[in-house]
This record gives structure tokens, C-alpha cells and sequence, in this order.
């Protein structure tokens, strides 16, 4: 369920909107969306 696409479309817009914060992946907001892509096949 965690990673259900809308949760994940959900999740994405927060990261977006707050600009991200540092976490320990070490990637930056605007890696987030193409690793999704690549990664993330629902």
C-alpha cells in the first residue's frame, strides 16, 4: 500500500513543495523525479 501509485504521486508533490529536506540518500529534488521513473514501475 505504501508504495501504491497514488501514494507515491502524494508523496512526491510534499517533497516537491518543501523543496526536500537532507536525508541520508544524499539525492536532491530534482533527481527525485527521473529516479522515480526509472525505478518505479507500478
Amino acid at each position: 500500500m505504501i508504495v501504491e501509485g497514488g501514494n507515491m504521486e502524494e508523496a512526491y508533490k510534499r517533497v516537491v513543495a518543501n523543496k526536500g529536506s537532507h536525508g541520508v540518500d544524499g539525492m536532491e529534488v530534482d533527481e527525485l523525479l527521473p529516479y522515480l521513473k526509472e525505478n518505479f514501475k507500478p
